[in-house]
Protein backbone atom coordinates (compact mmCIF):
# COMPACT_ATOMS: atom_id res chain seq x y z
CA UNK A 1 0.00 0.00 0.00
CA UNK A 2 1.66 3.35 -0.81
CA UNK A 3 2.12 5.90 1.53
CA UNK A 4 0.37 9.08 1.07
CA UNK A 5 1.51 12.92 2.43
CA UNK A 6 -0.14 14.18 5.35
CA UNK A 7 -2.28 17.56 3.97
CA UNK A 8 -4.22 20.43 5.07
CA UNK A 9 -5.16 21.43 8.85
CA UNK A 10 -4.13 20.50 11.60
CA UNK A 11 -0.84 19.33 9.60
CA UNK A 12 -0.03 22.41 7.62
CA UNK A 13 -1.02 25.15 10.01
CA UNK A 14 1.55 23.91 13.36
CA UNK A 15 3.05 27.47 13.72
CA UNK A 16 -0.67 28.75 14.12
CA UNK A 17 -2.25 26.44 16.86
CA UNK A 18 1.62 25.92 18.89
CA UNK A 19 3.11 29.45 19.62
CA UNK A 20 5.05 30.89 22.29
CA UNK A 21 4.06 34.67 23.10
CA UNK A 22 5.78 36.65 25.47
CA UNK A 23 4.52 38.17 28.47
CA UNK A 24 5.19 41.74 30.13
CA UNK A 25 4.28 42.14 33.86
CA UNK A 26 5.11 44.16 36.55
CA UNK A 27 7.81 43.05 39.63
CA UNK A 28 5.58 44.98 41.53
CA UNK A 29 2.51 46.25 41.10
CA UNK A 30 2.42 49.13 43.04
CA UNK A 31 5.63 50.68 41.80
CA UNK A 32 5.45 52.37 37.41
CA UNK A 33 6.49 50.40 34.90
CA UNK A 34 9.88 50.82 34.46
CA UNK A 35 12.93 48.57 32.98
CA UNK A 36 14.02 47.45 36.73
CA UNK A 37 9.86 46.72 37.26
CA UNK A 38 9.38 44.43 34.13
CA UNK A 39 8.99 41.12 34.13
CA UNK A 40 8.98 38.98 31.13
CA UNK A 41 6.81 35.54 30.53
CA UNK A 42 7.18 33.09 27.83
CA UNK A 43 3.36 31.59 27.56
CA UNK A 44 3.17 28.46 25.37
CA UNK A 45 -0.27 28.42 23.50
CA UNK A 46 -1.42 24.69 22.05
CA UNK A 47 -4.83 23.58 20.73
CA UNK A 48 -4.72 20.20 22.58
CA UNK A 49 -6.63 18.64 20.30
CA UNK A 50 -4.57 19.17 17.56
CA UNK A 51 -1.77 18.12 19.63
CA UNK A 52 -3.46 14.80 19.72
CA UNK A 53 -4.89 14.59 16.27
CA UNK A 54 -1.00 14.90 14.63
CA UNK A 55 0.31 12.32 17.39
CA UNK A 56 -2.10 9.91 16.60
CA UNK A 57 -1.32 10.71 12.41
CA UNK A 58 1.90 10.51 13.41
CA UNK A 59 2.04 6.91 15.50
CA UNK A 60 -0.30 5.42 12.98
CA UNK A 61 2.22 6.54 9.72
CA UNK A 62 5.32 4.91 11.60
CA UNK A 63 3.54 1.90 12.46
CA UNK A 64 2.26 1.76 8.58
CA UNK A 65 5.63 2.06 7.87
CA UNK A 66 7.29 -0.55 9.99
CA UNK A 67 4.32 -3.09 8.79
CA UNK A 68 5.65 -2.68 5.11
CA UNK A 69 9.56 -3.01 6.44
CA UNK A 70 8.12 -6.30 7.84
CA UNK A 71 7.22 -7.59 4.52
CA UNK A 72 10.19 -7.15 2.94
CA UNK A 73 12.50 -10.18 4.33
CA UNK A 74 9.62 -12.62 2.61
CA UNK A 75 9.84 -10.77 -0.56
CA UNK A 76 13.35 -11.15 -0.65
CA UNK A 77 13.35 -14.83 -0.22
CA UNK A 78 11.41 -14.86 -3.22
CA UNK A 79 12.98 -12.65 -5.54
CA UNK A 80 16.09 -14.74 -4.57
CA UNK A 81 14.67 -18.01 -5.31
CA UNK A 82 13.44 -16.46 -8.79
CA UNK A 83 17.34 -15.04 -9.68
CA UNK A 84 18.54 -18.34 -8.86
CA UNK A 85 16.13 -19.67 -11.12
CA UNK A 86 17.06 -17.61 -13.88
CA UNK A 87 20.63 -17.82 -13.17
CA UNK A 88 20.01 -21.77 -13.57
CA UNK A 89 18.68 -21.83 -16.69
CA UNK A 90 21.03 -19.19 -17.85
CA UNK A 91 23.94 -21.44 -17.41
CA UNK A 92 22.29 -24.96 -19.00
CA UNK A 93 21.65 -22.86 -22.10
CA UNK A 94 25.28 -21.95 -21.79
CA UNK A 95 26.59 -25.16 -21.67
CA UNK A 96 24.15 -26.37 -24.53
CA UNK A 97 25.50 -23.71 -26.43
CA UNK A 98 29.19 -24.60 -25.46
CA UNK A 99 28.43 -28.01 -26.70
CA UNK A 100 27.38 -26.82 -30.25
CA UNK A 101 30.89 -24.94 -30.24
CA UNK A 102 33.23 -26.08 -33.19
CA UNK A 103 30.62 -28.43 -34.26
CA UNK A 104 29.80 -27.53 -37.88
CA UNK A 105 31.58 -26.02 -40.55
CA UNK A 106 31.24 -22.45 -39.10
CA UNK A 107 29.30 -21.04 -42.33
CA UNK A 108 25.42 -21.84 -42.88
CA UNK A 109 24.72 -24.15 -45.56
CA UNK A 110 24.99 -22.39 -49.24
CA UNK A 111 28.00 -20.11 -48.32
CA UNK A 112 31.19 -20.79 -49.93
CA UNK A 113 34.50 -18.55 -49.66
CA UNK A 114 36.12 -18.12 -52.29
CA UNK A 115 39.63 -15.72 -53.41
CA UNK A 116 37.33 -12.87 -54.08
CA UNK A 117 35.03 -12.90 -51.03
CA UNK A 118 32.47 -14.84 -49.77
CA UNK A 119 29.52 -15.93 -51.78
CA UNK A 120 25.78 -17.15 -51.32
CA UNK A 121 25.45 -20.42 -53.70
CA UNK A 122 25.86 -19.97 -57.35
CA UNK A 123 28.66 -19.88 -59.40
CA UNK A 124 29.39 -16.15 -59.59
CA UNK A 125 33.25 -15.68 -60.36
CA UNK A 126 32.77 -11.87 -61.53
CA UNK A 127 32.11 -10.49 -58.07
CA UNK A 128 29.13 -8.38 -58.28
CA UNK A 129 26.61 -10.90 -58.27
CA UNK A 130 25.56 -12.84 -54.88
CA UNK A 131 29.51 -11.61 -53.09
CA UNK A 132 29.39 -10.47 -49.61
CA UNK A 133 28.51 -6.38 -49.66
CA UNK A 134 29.94 -4.40 -46.84
CA UNK A 135 31.98 -4.71 -44.10
CA UNK A 136 35.86 -6.18 -43.78
CA UNK A 137 36.26 -8.91 -44.95
CA UNK A 138 39.47 -9.34 -42.80
CA UNK A 139 36.76 -10.33 -39.57
CA UNK A 140 36.53 -13.63 -41.77
CA UNK A 141 38.64 -16.90 -41.52
CA UNK A 142 39.24 -19.74 -44.07
CA UNK A 143 36.35 -21.76 -43.93
CA UNK A 144 33.99 -19.05 -42.47
CA UNK A 145 34.12 -19.08 -38.80
CA UNK A 146 34.90 -15.35 -37.43
CA UNK A 147 37.77 -14.27 -36.49
CA UNK A 148 36.37 -14.07 -32.57
CA UNK A 149 34.79 -17.62 -32.58
CA UNK A 150 38.06 -18.21 -29.83
CA UNK A 151 37.79 -15.36 -27.98
CA UNK A 152 33.97 -16.60 -27.20
CA UNK A 153 34.88 -19.69 -26.60
CA UNK A 154 37.78 -19.11 -24.13
CA UNK A 155 35.19 -16.38 -22.41
CA UNK A 156 32.04 -19.24 -22.68
CA UNK A 157 34.63 -21.68 -20.62
CA UNK A 158 35.86 -19.11 -18.52
CA UNK A 159 32.33 -17.90 -17.36
CA UNK A 160 31.63 -21.99 -16.26
CA UNK A 161 34.17 -21.99 -14.38
CA UNK A 162 32.99 -19.31 -12.43
CA UNK A 163 30.16 -20.64 -12.12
Amino acid sequence: MPLTKITGAPYQNISEWCFETEKISKKNPALPMRESNKRKDKETEMSANDIAVVLTTLVNTVNLIIGELELIPPQLEELQLQVQTDLNIVITTLEEHSGLIGVGPGMPAGHTTTAAGTSMGGTDTTGTGGGRRGGLTRNLRVGGRSSRQTEKERLINEILGLL
